[in-house]
Protein backbone atom coordinates (compact mmCIF):
# COMPACT_ATOMS: atom_id res chain seq x y z
CA UNK A 1 0.00 0.00 0.00
CA UNK A 2 2.98 2.60 0.83
CA UNK A 3 4.38 2.28 -2.97
CA UNK A 4 1.49 2.94 -4.30
CA UNK A 5 0.95 5.95 -1.92
CA UNK A 6 4.65 7.00 -2.68
CA UNK A 7 4.20 6.41 -6.66
CA UNK A 8 0.56 7.81 -6.75
CA UNK A 9 1.90 10.61 -4.75
CA UNK A 10 4.34 11.35 -7.54
CA UNK A 11 2.10 10.71 -10.11
CA UNK A 12 0.15 13.79 -8.84
CA UNK A 13 3.25 16.04 -8.22
CA UNK A 14 3.74 15.47 -11.78
CA UNK A 15 0.09 16.14 -12.84
CA UNK A 16 0.12 12.63 -14.36
CA UNK A 17 -3.32 12.26 -12.80
CA UNK A 18 -5.56 14.45 -10.78
CA UNK A 19 -6.17 14.28 -6.91
CA UNK A 20 -9.35 12.63 -7.51
CA UNK A 21 -8.57 9.93 -9.68
CA UNK A 22 -5.85 9.01 -6.93
CA UNK A 23 -8.30 8.72 -3.99
CA UNK A 24 -10.48 6.71 -6.24
CA UNK A 25 -7.65 4.30 -6.92
CA UNK A 26 -6.85 3.93 -3.38
CA UNK A 27 -10.73 3.67 -2.51
CA UNK A 28 -11.01 0.65 -5.26
CA UNK A 29 -8.10 -0.60 -3.95
CA UNK A 30 -9.28 -0.80 -0.14
CA UNK A 31 -12.42 -2.24 -1.69
CA UNK A 32 -10.66 -4.77 -3.37
CA UNK A 33 -8.92 -6.10 -0.37
CA UNK A 34 -10.93 -5.75 2.96
CA UNK A 35 -12.97 -9.01 2.11
CA UNK A 36 -9.74 -10.97 1.49
CA UNK A 37 -8.23 -9.19 4.54
CA UNK A 38 -11.55 -10.13 6.61
CA UNK A 39 -11.54 -13.73 5.98
CA UNK A 40 -8.10 -14.44 6.22
CA UNK A 41 -8.40 -13.13 10.05
CA UNK A 42 -11.78 -14.93 10.25
CA UNK A 43 -9.58 -18.20 9.29
CA UNK A 44 -6.91 -17.26 11.86
CA UNK A 45 -9.87 -16.93 14.34
CA UNK A 46 -11.35 -20.60 13.43
CA UNK A 47 -8.25 -21.90 13.91
CA UNK A 48 -6.94 -20.98 16.64
CA UNK A 49 -10.00 -21.46 18.78
CA UNK A 50 -10.61 -25.08 16.88
CA UNK A 51 -8.24 -26.72 20.17
CA UNK A 52 -9.91 -24.71 22.89
CA UNK A 53 -13.20 -26.18 21.69
CA UNK A 54 -12.44 -29.50 21.17
CA UNK A 55 -10.76 -29.93 24.79
CA UNK A 56 -13.63 -27.65 25.97
CA UNK A 57 -16.36 -29.73 24.98
CA UNK A 58 -17.10 -33.48 26.57
CA UNK A 59 -17.58 -36.39 24.65
CA UNK A 60 -20.25 -37.50 23.94
CA UNK A 61 -21.17 -41.40 24.07
CA UNK A 62 -17.53 -42.50 24.99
Amino acid sequence: MILFIIIGGRMVITNFITIGTFVAFLTHLEMFFSPITQISMLYAEYKSSTPAIKSSTPTIGG
